[in-house]
């Protein structure tokens, strides 16, 4: 069943863009020129690139998201028994440096232990030596010598089980502020839903097969309406069915077409070229460039530069260690920090106006809100609106049912009005300043692409000054 929307936390509306705002001031003073475009200097939630969670940066690279690997083992030990404690340290500690995490479960990650279970190794009956064990292969593949063992995807007690976590996962984390994505994993050579290559066509193929992909996809899709899903590729037309993004795992490398088997070719066979519209496309940037590419951008493949790529996926984020660990010039760190900055939204305020007015009549506000990012911002957060006095103090706070959700970049923009009720505020001076809400308690602040953008860490943004008179 496709969803619309998926949401984070408590109600109100993404947006990507640029806001620019103009004020009136008084009653029949003129208005302020338009809010200026600056873009933000710093990471903004939920985009750009981010490293492997819990490293030490070699270079002051802004980032609002971490990403992990852990094993299925780390978190179940039995047909019902479930250890959260793993899962719940790793979040606890990427929250605790305001970031959001990105991660993915793997039972077979090659040139690592096992991360399959002793309990689902054993087979329903739990004895192992049995005939209905779990069939599990070694190879030698991906570096792998033997270390990591693909499973047989096709036994129905290792379909039933990972049903059960995902259901018992859904029912923990769907919605926890803590995580901004999830990865499907668990299926396939690190989560990535293959085999290569042991694929279709080849003897063997032990490739998840299409019940079992719908199982699974299946099984996410009712466990989780609220925290954004990402699957490797489409793999079949019936992935459109579910709601879920993308993740291109060897973005600028080979993503655009020719040939047809790059990733922009598999979106096209399967009709997932405008997913980015309502899902997001993340990835990570092609592993065996990250060291050079910053420094000599000829390394990319030619056809695959990054800002084709960009344009042709609208991607919201990319997983690019390299940026953060690799020794980078001050050009090459430059370059990476511009390159971040442009994936996933952008907001504008463009324009804003105030009417201040007698203390017995209402105070108008209007604002307008551009997107001038490649992808829109695809989490419900609150907006909200704060009256500052002219001793600083807030002295009236409210959230507007403003949305930002599904605002595309070229999109017109959006036209917000919210009115405070008369009285609310006696005669004076006063202050309107707008931040959007991360849920994330301590969490990085969404800064708006505008010049008047506040310092402050909350991401306030100043609107403009108003005043109220006696009434007459």
């Amino acid at each position: 069943m496709k969803k619309n929307t998926k949401t984070f936390f408590p109600v109100t509306a993404f947006v990507g863009g640029i806001v620019a705002l103009l004020v009136s001031a008084t009653l029949a003073a003129p208005a302020t020129p338009p809010l200026a475009y600056s873009p933000v200097k710093t990471a903004n939630p939920l985009k750009g690139f981010m490293p492997f969670s819990g490293i030490h940066e070699t270079n002051d690279m802004p980032y609002s998201m971490e990403f992990f690997y852990i094993p299925l083992k780390d978190l179940m030990n039995g047909k019902e028994s479930f250890t959260w404690r793993n899962l719940d340290s790793r979040l606890d500690e990427i929250a605790g440096r305001g970031r959001q995490a990105v991660f993915r479960v793997s039972l077979d990650y090659p040139a690592q232990p096992s991360g399959m279970p002793d309990f689902l190794r054993d087979g329903p009956d739990g004895i192992r030596g049995n005939t209905d064990d779990l069939i599990m292969r070694s190879y030698n593949d991906h570096g792998n010598d033997g270390r990591s063992l693909s499973p047989d995807y096709s036994d129905q007690n290792l379909r039933n089980t990972l049903v059960r976590f995902i259901k018992a996962l859904g029912e923990r984390y769907d919605g926890d502020p803590r995580i901004g994505f999830l990865q499907l994993g668990l299926l396939g050579f690190w989560g990535e839903w293959h085999t290569h290559p042991y694929i279709g066509g080849k003897d063997p193929d032990w490739s998840p097969s299409q019940d079992v992909q719908k199982q699974i996809l299946s099984a996410f899709d009712k466990a989780f309406n609220r925290t954004m899903l990402l699957a490797r590729e489409p793999k079949a037309d019936f992935f459109r069915e579910y709601s879920l993004g993308y993740h291109d795992d060897s973005f600028a490398y080979q993503t655009l077409t020719p040939p047809g088997w790059h990733y922009q070719g598999k979106l096209t066979s399967h009709g997932e070229t405008e997913r980015w519209r309502t899902q997001p496309i993340g990835g990570e940037i092609r592993p065996e460039i990250q060291p050079d590419m910053w420094k000599d951008p000829s390394v990319v493949p030619s056809g695959q530069e990054y800002s084709l790529c960009l344009q042709a996926l609208h991607p919201s984020w990319m997983l690019a260690h390299g940026a953060f660990v690799h020794k980078l010039v001050p050009s090459a760190l430059k370059r990476a920090k511009e390159q971040s900055r442009q994936l996933g939204y952008e907001f504008h305020v463009s324009r804003a106006s105030i009417t201040a007015t007698l203390a017995d009549q209402p105070i108008v506000i209007g604002a307008s809100l551009r997107n001038t990012g490649v992808a829109p911002f695809y989490y419900d957060w609150p907006l909200e609106l704060t009256v500052i006095d002219a001793t600083d103090q807030r002295i009236h706070d409210v959230r507007p049912k403003w949305s930002l959700t599904g605002l595309l970049p070229g999109d017109p923009d959006r036209q917000w009005t919210h009115e405070i009720p008369a009285k609310t505020l006696p005669p004076g001076s006063y202050r309107l300043l707008l931040r959007v809400v991360n849920p994330l308690k301590g969490g990085i602040p969404l800064r708006f692409a505008n010049t008047l953008q506040d310092a402050n860490r909350d991401g306030w943004l100043t609107l403009g000054n108003f005043s109220v008179s006696p009434s007459r």
